[in-house]
């Protein structure tokens, strides 16, 4: 019995090695893969489309033909008008539109038409205004006065005539300078701002 003991042990260990080697080596089922199941999908957002290009803001009654721009009030008289030396440049993306050596007419009911020279001018449809600068003069088309100044600019909605830089307004034997003088035709008057000196000639 004593020999007996030791086999049987060697066999037990023989049988397990044996057992763990085939466990080890033995081929094994890959897992399965279910398919996923159908999720019912949002259908997808139409892309937006693009966005168009805002039109042209236009002024009432302003119109750009060639060399010359101009207001009409509704009943369609002419309201004021700029003559340029050559051709009016319309820039689309700025709304405004420029030109050289213009003449401004500014007509209204019941008054002495103002006619203003310029050797450069810009019309924005944005701020709405004309601006006129380099060389500008200004008079009433019946010789009773008349001006000069560096910048002036005449508002669309108050339709005032401001300007700026050596203002010099003379009305018969009256001459005033100042720095800055604003011209209002609906009320005729005629006011001077800033180092306001008058003489009288004659």
């Amino acid at each position: 019995m004593r020999k007996a003991v030791p086999i049987i042990i060697v066999v037990v260990i023989i049988a397990l090695t044996v057992g763990l080697i085939y466990y080890a080596t033995r081929p094994r089922e890959r897992p399965v893969e279910l398919p996923q199941p159908a999720v019912a999908q949002a259908p997808a957002a139409p892309a937006a489309p693009a966005a168009k290009p805002e039109p042209a803001r236009k002024v009432p009654g302003v119109s750009v033909k060639g060399a010359e721009i101009e207001q009409r009030d509704p009943a369609g008289k002419v309201q004021w008008k700029v003559t340029a030396g050559g051709d009016l440049v319309f820039d689309k993306d700025r709304q405004t539109v420029t030109g050289q050596n213009v003449t401004f007419e500014m007509v209204q009911q019941d008054q002495t038409p103002i006619v203003v020279k310029a050797s450069e001018f810009q019309a924005n449809y944005n701020s709405r205004k004309l601006t006129f600068t380099k060389g500008v003069s200004g008079r009433m088309t019946d010789g009773s006065a008349h001006f000069t100044v560096n910048h002036l600019v005449y508002d669309f909605d108050t339709k005032k005539l401001t300007g700026s830089g050596g203002a010099k307004f003379v009305q018969g034997n009256y001459k005033a300078v100042s720095d800055n003088i604003v011209v209002d035709w609906k009320v005729k008057k005629v006011r001077m701002r800033g180092g306001v000196r008058f003489t009288k000639s004659g």
